[in-house]
């Protein structure tokens, strides 16, 4: 599955000197295909995937959002925005999250949560400029132990 080989290349690179080299090699398409066939065949149907393509018509990023059940009602959530490596600081992921943005605003939603690791400041300094003013704040988690 193209968005579960994505999504573990990009945190394999993204999140090297990060996690843990022994948690990032051991991860495998395997073991994320199965997640990512649910959460597209409507386990949620509350939250929307969209992806970016290449001229190849390849996945080259994606973005899951959407009113997430544990949120006030009038809160969203981007629960995934990844990007492959070769397309970073292209304007994929700035494309990705504005499309989230305004899909979350037509539906009504007033802000949107951000959820990010503490000392992943560049990553989390882009994702806020390209949100923009619909996310009310973003949610710092617990940096992993390295």
């Amino acid at each position: 599955m193209a968005i579960a080989s994505l999504y573990m290349r990009t945190r394999r690179e993204a999140y090297a000197g990060f996690f843990p080299a022994e948690y990032l090699a051991a991860m495998s398409v395997e073991q994320y295909t199965s997640a990512w066939q649910e959460r597209l065949s409507g386990g949620a149907p509350e939250m929307q995937t969209f992806v970016a393509e290449n001229t190849r018509g390849d996945i080259a990023g994606f973005t899951r959002f959407g009113h997430h059940n544990g949120l006030q009602h009038s809160e969203g959530e981007v629960e995934f925005l990844y990007v492959a490596p070769e397309y970073w600081r292209q304007g994929a992921g700035t494309m990705l999250m504005r499309e989230a943005v305004a899909t979350m605003t037509r539906a009504g939603l007033e802000s949107a949560v951000l959820w990010v690791y503490r000392d992943n400041d560049p990553r989390e300094r882009s994702m806020n400029v390209a949100a923009g003013a619909m996310t009310g704040r973003s949610r710092t988690v617990i940096s992993p132990a390295r």
